[in-house]
Order: C-alpha cells, then structure tokens, then sequence
C-alpha cells in the first residue's frame, strides 16, 4: 500500500528511510528504471552491507548507504519521493527525521510513511488481565509504540499539506506474534 501511494513514475528519484536489506529499493527500482534512482539508506551498516551483497548487482539503478534517518546525508530537494516503513517508531526523535525527509523532497513531491500504532494491539487470550498488561508492556517497550495515532499530527507539523491518513488492520498469527510477546 504505501509504495502506491508515493505514485512513483520513471525517472523519478526516490529515498527508501530505514531500508533494512533493500527489497523495497529494488521494487522502487523496477518502477523508476534506468533514468531514476532508488536509494536506500538504514542506521546499521549490517543492514546495508547485507543490501549491498543482495542488491548491487541487479542492473538496475540502486544506490545503499549508511546514514542516521535524523541527519539525511542528502541535499535539500534531491529527491522526488521519500517514503519510510516501520521505521520512525525506533528512532529517538521521529519529528526530526520526518523533518529531514520533507528537507530532502523537491516541492510537489510526496513523503509516504507507514508505522504501527502498537497501542491498538490486541490478542484473542481467555486470561484479559495479564495479556492486557503484556500487550501494554510490549506497546511501551518500542520507543514510539503510538507514532501511528501520531503520524498526522507530525507530517502536519513537519509543514507537509495534503495528508492522507490510511489505516490498516493488520492481523498477525499467534505464531509469529509468540517470540514477539514472549520477552514481555
């Protein structure tokens, strides 16, 4: 869903922010083909090395970096898109780094952001008293466990105009929601 809201177009330029191993570089990539670009930068330099080793190779224009999504390492208006997909709810400050993805778009371009809103979470359990302490431990243990309630707020504040708000129900088995409640 959110890369068809970035209605990304050939030759277009576009900043993937906290692009883990870079499938979603080499997607963007397919789209804007040989005359754009897809970049994709992430805090972890394993991350980007794994890209790197996956990705560079592919014949298409691809670029990985390492960079602090609070301090793009970017001009001002070098990109057509920017997107970032369940990464703001790790970062310290999520404002400066939606702030640096407005500074690194060309006017007119788009910013597409996804994160969870990890307070709406729930689990189908006959025990309400622990899993809703369990889920709420879970919720406070990301350092933005709500930016998905806040998003609006923020991309009216970091000066975007425009916005779309799009929720999404995401249903997660139990057994992959397991190992993630289980350190709770």
């Amino acid at each position: 869903e959110s890369l068809i809201q970035l209605a990304l177009e050939p030759g277009h330029r576009v900043l993937d922010v906290g692009c883990g191993t870079g499938e979603d570089v080499c997607t963007l990539a397919h789209v804007v083909g040989g005359q754009g670009q897809a970049v994709g930068v992430d805090v972890s330099g394993v991350m980007i090395a794994e890209a790197v080793r996956r990705h560079a190779d592919c014949g298409l224009p691809v670029t990985f970096g390492v960079s602090d999504a609070q301090h793009l390492a970017f001009a001002n208006a070098a990109f057509d898109r920017c997107r970032a997909d369940r990464a703001l709810m790790h970062l310290q400050s999520p404002e400066q780094a939606l702030a640096e993805m407005v500074r690194v778009v060309r006017p007119g371009g788009k910013v597409v952001v996804f994160d969870f809103d990890w307070g709406t979470t729930f689990v189908d359990h006959p025990d309400e008293r622990t899993t809703r302490k369990v889920i709420q431990a879970f919720s406070d243990g990301v350092p933005h466990g709500w930016i998905g309630r806040r998003l609006p707020r923020l991309c009216q504040a970091a000066g975007l105009v425009e916005i779309i708000c799009v929720p999404h129900v995401v249903h997660i088995p139990y057994v992959i929601a397991r190992p993630l409640l289980e350190g709770v």
